[in-house]
């Protein structure tokens, strides 16, 4: 090599400071921290503390896990990396949230051939009606029974007890109701309410016709409801209480098919006409 120059650093080869060998190259040591150990040592001795700048490294790394964990579940709350959107019906809840706004809510229904529409009601026919339930209940109402007919509804209803789930509301039937369903003027009728997209602890308050009738845990196994409607047309509200990430991913069930609803965030409500054919 001629002289005053200087050896070309190899880019292969790690240039820091630090301790490391390759097979063609002279074992170097570690670079000598003892005056730095020795300069702590004195500190020490003086009774001051040693310079090291640790701790506001330390403070600076928390602070930006901090920044991102906020970032992260900010992220996450509002719906972004939740897991609702990778389940294939997210499709038919998005669809429904296009169709809708607040004054016409819609509903995308799934027939049984798989062909998908937007309806702005949930349609019931005979093959609906809970008639073994109905029996008991008008059968208790002829006898002024109301507390057994309650209970008779209470277990036509799939919902678990509140001793086991105590977000669970069970349905009760109150004195209007009572005469309508003895002078023949309401019928039962079911009606599953399933979560369609990832199953994480959704509950929603269901109301029929302005009365509150029950709050329902959401799962993928379905809950099926059976609810004194009149014959015609109703309104059911349903209104989002808990949402377990991601909105609360609501569908219903019936003989007319599968019937989704847009994504709902706590305390929001979705109105929908339910029309018996």
């Amino acid at each position: 090599m001629p002289d005053g120059m200087s050896p070309k650093p190899d880019p292969s080869r790690p240039q820091g400071a630090g301790h490391y060998r390759a097979d063609d190259d002279i074992e170097l040591p570690p670079l000598d921290d003892s005056n730095s150990n020795a300069a702590d040592s004195e500190q020490w001795a003086s009774g001051a503390p040693p310079s090291h700048k640790s701790g506001g490294l330390g403070l600076i790394l928390g602070a930006a896990a901090l920044i991102g964990a906020i970032v992260v579940g900010g992220w996450f709350y509002m719906g972004g990396g939740s897991a609702e959107k990778q389940h294939e019906n997210w499709q038919h809840v998005a669809a429904a949230a296009r169709v809708s706004n607040d004054s016409a809510q819609q509903l995308v229904r799934l027939d049984s051939s798989g062909v998908s529409a937007a309806t702005s009601s949930l349609e019931l026919s005979a093959a609906d009606v809970n008639r073994a339930a109905m029996q008991q209940i008008r059968m208790a109402l002829l006898r002024n029974d109301l507390v057994s007919a309650s209970a008779a509804l209470q277990a036509a209803q799939s919902l678990p007890s509140p001793s086991v789930n105590p977000d669970v509301v069970l349905p009760t039937i109150d004195a209007d109701a009572a005469t309508a369903i003895k002078q023949g003027r309401k019928e039962l009728y079911q009606i599953e309410l399933f979560d369609c997209c990832h199953e994480d602890g959704d509950i929603v308050e269901v109301l029929v016709n302005g009365q509150a009738f029950a709050v329902v845990p959401i799962m993928h196994q379905g809950t099926m409801l059976s609810i004194p409607l009149d014959r015609g047309n109703n309104i059911i509200i349903v209104r989002g209480v808990k949402d377990g990430g991601g909105g609360v991913t609501l569908s219903f069930r019936t003989s007319r098919g599968e019937f989704f609803a847009r994504y709902m965030s706590v305390g929001e409500e979705h109105h929908m006409d339910v029309v018996v054919q």
